[in-house]
């Protein structure tokens, strides 16, 4: 039922039309009565049990707090040690103050300049490269951008639309393949329009490949990852991009309890230059990113 009402949700913060009742909306899930209601809905009518999710942070919770210390600025902390506290017990009093706006592109963290080069790790119907290319000071300035996109349906709707908005195809590669740690064939659950996912038991099948391959000797600022759980992988294999350029990524990490914790560990542990951070963008469990930015590489001018 959350994933399903977070599609809703996604969907309605993209119609312009809508931005007062959106406004509105956000006002209204930070009261305390709303959080109330839900409180009582999923405990008392639903009968909603956290109790693995609970144990998982208990057992790990040394873990938590090392990760947390990482962290560049103290907002991420609380977002970060908030959040975790949410998904163990889902009182809503935890998630007060820390839901933002701008998702991928939060403009406290990610600022660009001319001549990026953008790769786009589940690019869905091109919603990320139309926010990439509107927070950019000029939107023809990019250098390039890469879009992976594995499911059928989704794929053929960026084209629709990356065609629709004449982006230029010697800029703009779109790529009918899952990003993983190697070029391979891997069962995927499809179907789903925004849950598509990398599963041995998926009834269908999908090609990956690599960043690093895909992107060659392209210069790369910004990679963007929102896989389903196969972010790990997909990091993998943008290791040679990842030390060579240092470009700022922004990844989902709420997909699973362990990536919340196993992610940003593999991040801080194999790219030691990168400041951490931490940002929500829902009032559910979804929608967790961490970025990472090297402070000798803020933006290009």
């Amino acid at each position: 039922m959350r994933d399903f009402l977070m599609r809703i949700w996604r969907k309605l913060t993209q119609i312009k039309a809508l931005e007062p009742l959106i406004k509105f909306i956000r006002w209204f899930c930070g009261t305390d009565f709303f959080n109330t209601c839900l409180d009582f809905l999923e405990t008392r009518v639903f009968h909603t049990s956290y109790d693995e999710t609970a144990v998982f942070y208990k057992l790990n919770t040394e873990r938590m707090e090392r990760i947390a210390s990482w962290f560049a600025d103290e907002k991420s902390r609380k977002v970060y040690r908030n959040i975790l506290a949410y998904r163990s017990t889902h009182h809503r009093k935890y998630m007060r103050g820390i839901v933002d706006r701008d998702q991928y592109f939060d403009k406290d963290i990610i600022h660009f300049g001319t001549g990026e080069g953008f790769v786009d790790c589940g690019a869905y119907k091109g919603d990320t490269v139309a926010a990439f290319v509107r927070h950019l000071p000029d939107p023809e300035s990019y250098r390039h951008i890469i879009a992976f996109e594995p499911d059928d349906y989704n794929y053929k709707m960026l084209l629709r639309y990356l065609n629709s908005h004449h982006f230029s195809s010697s800029k703009v590669l779109a790529i009918h393949k899952g990003t993983w740690s190697s070029a391979d064939v891997l069962h995927f659950r499809a179907n789903t329009e925004e849950a598509c996912r990398i599963e041995d038991d998926g009834e269908d099948t999908i090609e990956t490949d690599t960043i690093d391959r895909v992107a060659g000797k392209r210069r790369i600022t910004y990679i963007k990852m929102d896989v389903e759980g196969a972010e790990t992988e997909s990091l993998k294999g943008a290791d040679e991009v990842i030390s060579r350029d240092h470009p700022r990524l922004a990844i989902s990490i709420y997909h699973s309890d362990e990536e919340m914790l196993s992610i940003v560990e593999y991040i801080h542990q194999k790219y030691p230059f990168y400041d951490l951070y931490v940002r929500h963008y829902t009032y559910f469990y979804g929608d967790t990113v961490l970025y990472a930015i090297d402070p000798e590489r803020p933006f290009d001018k």
